[in-house]
């Protein structure tokens, strides 16, 4: 006989299903996550990595000042061209 999953329905407008192993897996990486900046807050010794938070780019229109996204090649509200740079 094959294993039987567990699914649970989180999104009861789309109907979606989760599977269980995966949301306990997320819960309790999560946890461990918060117990290891607690330590560290408290000066404890602690293992495994803590992750670092991500930068976010904000960016802005020139000639209007509008707010753009770092992949607009033109501004949505004046249509001024943005200058691109290629990365090497």
């Amino acid at each position: 006989m094959g294993r039987k999953r567990t699914f649970i329905n989180l999104d009861c407008h789309r109907n979606r299903k989760l599977n269980l192993g995966n949301y306990a897996f997320t819960i309790f990486r999560a946890g461990s996550e918060i117990i290891r900046l607690l330590k560290k807050l408290n000066g404890l010794k602690h293992g495994g990595n803590i992750s670092e938070a991500e930068k976010i780019i904000k960016l802005r229109c020139s000639e209007c000042g509008a707010k753009a996204h770092p992949f607009d090649t033109e501004c949505d509200n004046c249509g001024k061209e943005f200058e691109t740079h290629k990365e090497e």
